[in-house]
């Protein structure tokens, strides 16, 4: 539920909102730790192909 603000000076003012800053905050907060959580599973998924399988999968193989 959302909250109500009593006018100020007989103005209703908007809600509260997300701003350009906070959606880059937010995306450095979460979007830079699923990047390295993606990073570290596809280099784990390599090297288990690697020793397992002799194959080359993952990312490692297109660089």
């Amino acid at each position: 539920m959302a909250r109500t603000h009593p006018p100020v000076m007989g103005h209703d003012l908007p809600g509260p909102r997300l701003t350009r800053a906070g959606w880059g905050l937010l995306a450095l907060w979460v979007g830079a730790p699923a990047l390295a959580l993606i990073v570290v599973s596809d280099l784990l998924g390599w090297v288990v192909a690697q020793a397992l399988f002799d194959v080359c999968f993952g990312l490692v193989c297109y660089l």
